[in-house]
């Protein structure tokens, strides 16, 4: 693992701070990042080789959406959705 990932964000949902790093036995090409609390999981990675996977998996499990631009988004979709609307009936 390399110095930019000494640290792991907590799960977004449950806020433990013991999630670890397992593959799955089913498909050993592919890896991620798991709650050791709630059991969430992130992004399954491509393991390309042993050493990098680790830290694509981190950077899939540490990415979190901007709370003030997912309600930007929502606000514009909503927005959209009202004049679709009063087109529609129109």
């Amino acid at each position: 693992m390399s110095e930019k990932h000494d640290i792991i964000k907590p799960c977004p949902f449950c806020g433990n701070d013991m999630p670890y790093v397992v593959t799955r036995a089913d498909n050993p090409d592919h890896g991620h990042i798991v709650c050791g609390g709630c059991q969430a999981r992130g992004p399954f990675v491509y393991i390309r080789d042993h050493t990098d996977w680790i830290d694509d998996a981190i950077d899939e499990w540490n990415d979190r959406y901007d709370e003030a631009e997912v309600e930007k988004f929502c606000k514009d979709i909503e927005e959209r959705t009202k004049e679709k609307m009063q087109e529609i009936a129109e």
